[in-house]
């Protein structure tokens, strides 16, 4: 709401400065030099059109972005013309994409790993199934409490997560282990 494109009143008090610096007469001053180097790189060839927008979390950003998109697509013709969106909020909305992600894709390979070398542990699909079961409740205990207070996924709160995880997979590992080596004692009594 409190910003537009360049109007033609305002066109028209900029154009002077996006003039070429090649001629005499279009020469910007030095005193105007940097008034179209915040926005045009010296060979008029990148614009940047700078916008604040408030720190809105992960998913308002994508659903602005995904607004905003469309509107910049009928402005600048993505045949002609290529825009990227860059700032603070975009590297931070794309990196906490990238943690919740790889997040889910390394707690895939930790489940896996864990029923593999249970697996060759005991041999035993049964003693997988009980030694995943430990690893994967205190997770869904953690997601459950932070989804009824309302904890948005972050890269703060993803790191909650992989300590779970870690600690319940430590947990079994030694528990199960254990249990592993009282089998044999009793076996050989």
């Amino acid at each position: 709401e409190k910003y537009s494109l360049i109007s033609g009143r305002e066109r028209s008090f900029i154009a002077p400065y996006l003039k070429s610096r090649e001629g005499e007469d279009n020469k910007i001053s030095e005193n105007n030099k940097d008034v179209s180097g915040g926005f045009l790189d010296p060979d008029k060839r990148y614009v940047r059109i700078s916008l604040q927008v408030a720190d809105l979390g992960t998913k308002p950003m994508e659903k602005l972005l995904s607004d905003i998109q469309p509107r910049v697509d009928q402005i600048f013709d993505p045949a002609d013309y290529e825009v990227i969106f860059t700032g603070s909020n975009i590297t931070y909305l794309k990196g906490t994409n990238y943690l919740v992600k790889n997040l889910f894709i390394s707690l895939l390979i930790a489940i896996g790993l864990i029923a593999v070398l249970m697996a060759f542990l005991f041999r035993s699909t049964r003693m997988v199934l009980i030694s995943l079961i430990p690893n994967i409740l205190p997770l869904v205990f953690t997601g459950g409490i932070m989804g009824w207070f309302g904890v948005p996924l972050k890269p703060s709160t993803i790191l909650v997560f992989s300590i779970a995880f870690g600690i319940s997979i430590d947990d079994t590992i030694h528990y199960l282990a254990k249990f592993r080596q009282e089998l044999h004692v009793l076996h050989h009594r």
